[in-house]
């Protein structure tokens, strides 16, 4: 397949791209970024710019692209928080221009990241597809606009949209709890832990890389949401306790929480079901990721 990745020089842009280049298919990235280190021996056509210079898109955008992939995104709900114009800029402007050209290129899909977020504060454990969805703050309200501005143009305009609701990724590259505290551990500080208790769903971001391509292969992902988690639910407690395995000297300082500490799982069933996809989903398998990659960030 002939595939457009958008924003493919970011965090799971860069474990995206190669997989799908193991896979045989023949792809294009459009970022502001340069080209990563960590791509320089990978094979692709790359163009770079902003994808709000709708000029400069139409006279990037490959003549025949089977799939876009959207990926373009601020990395976290505090990001979003502190800048909300900034969100709307990144998360439903630049949808809505690639969306733009999708209307006459007329790809046969295109695929959108979202979070588990918009399940909102309260989501059943496991929450599957169906739960209620119920954004709660800037960061998830526009995960769920984006949501909703892909499907209005792919119904209107005659192509298909699948769209990976995910949990917290995490891999090289990562800026979650899990970087924050192997980064804490590495330079001596310390690593200031809010309440713990509240459960997560960690998924590998080379997973999460797998789940991409697997649904953009697959025609039974078109017009459907799967939610993209390991369906191991963690405590954070325990996630930092796992880095602190590692790192023996890393120092923890316990705060209590400022607000409801809500709990996040996986039902990753309906990915499994007509994916393929198997996610790693042990502790052990993190910590040897955290070793492997993180460590060496």
């Amino acid at each position: 397949m002939r595939i457009l990745v958008t924003g493919g020089h970011g965090f799971i842009g860069r474990h995206l791209v190669p997989t799908l280049l193991r896979r045989g298919h023949s792809v294009t990235v459009v970022d502001l970024l340069p080209k990563p280190a960590s791509l320089q021996s990978c094979q692709y056509a790359f163009h770079q710019g902003d994808l709000l210079d709708d000029a400069w898109l139409q006279q990037v955008w490959p003549k025949e692209a089977d799939a876009v992939i959207h990926l373009v995104a601020l990395p976290n709900m505090g990001a979003a928080q502190a800048d909300p114009n900034r969100s709307f800029t990144i998360s439903i402007l630049s949808l809505e221009r690639v969306l733009e050209r999708c209307r006459t290129a007329k790809p046969q899909r295109v695929l959108l990241p979202s979070a588990a977020a918009v399940y909102g504060s309260n989501p059943p454990v496991p929450a599957a597809e169906n739960a209620s969805i119920s954004p709660t703050n800037i960061y998830s309200y526009h995960k769920r606009m984006a949501e909703l501005l892909l499907q209005s143009y792919a119904e209107s305009f005659g192509f298909g949209y699948t769209v990976l609701r995910l949990y917290n990724v995490y891999g090289q590259g990562q800026q979650g709890v899990i970087g924050l505290a192997v980064k804490a551990a590495k330079s001596g500080q310390t690593f200031n832990l809010s309440g713990g208790e509240q459960l997560r769903d960690f998924v590998y971001v080379g997973d999460v890389a797998d789940a991409f391509a697997l649904a953009v292969e697959s025609p039974e992902a078109s017009n459907k949401v799967f939610n993209i988690g390991s369906g191991m639910s963690l405590t954070v407690r325990q996630i930092v306790g796992l880095v602190k395995d590692i790192y023996p000297e890393l120092v923890i300082q316990e705060t209590p929480t400022t607000g409801a500490q809500f709990h996040s799982v996986a039902d990753n069933r309906l990915a499994q079901r007509l994916l393929g996809w198997r996610p790693h989903a042990s502790a052990d398998f993190l910590k040897e990721r955290i070793v492997q990659e993180m460590s060496n960030a």
